[in-house]
């Protein structure tokens, strides 16, 4: 199986902060603790069209 890598340095696919106030509660934001010993939440959103893009990798 081939796999691709995909970096996305300019954040056009996605974006992740752990600052609250970027995203208020929003049914497109997934927020997320990287363990269940952290305090830290983490929020990410996805642009628009990447989970078709990524489909059609």
């Amino acid at each position: 199986r081939k796999l691709d890598l995909l970096v996305d340095l300019d954040q056009t696919l996605l974006h992740t902060t752990n600052s609250s106030h970027y995203y208020p509660y929003s049914p497109d934001v997934i927020a997320y603790q990287l363990n269940a010993q952290s305090s830290q939440t983490f929020y990410t959103k996805l642009r628009p069209g990447v989970k078709e893009f990524l489909t059609n990798l």
